[in-house]
């Protein structure tokens, strides 16, 4: 039982510091993409022309936001 627990916290603490460098570079990442949407914001908020390209760029990354559905039947309130 003993060597059981050693293998197992072994592991643990093996999992743990790979989930630390993980985080760490994620980190990192996240910092990056932060400064860059940062900088799209303030382009938004300066420029109409950035603005209208902004859209572009966000509707051919991830797609025309679709219109919406009417309302279903159930939902008309008759008097």
């Amino acid at each position: 039982m003993e060597n059981f627990t050693k293998i197992t916290l072994l592991l643990i603490g093996a999992t743990f510091s790979i989930s630390l460098a993980a985080f760490d570079f994620l980190s990192i990442a996240e910092k990056e993409k932060r400064a860059a949407h940062n900088l799209v914001r303030w382009g938004i908020a300066h420029s109409g022309f950035f603005r209208r390209f902004a859209l572009q760029m966000d509707n051919l990354f991830y797609g025309r936001k679709p219109n919406p559905r009417p309302a279903p039947k159930w939902t008309d309130y008759k008097k």
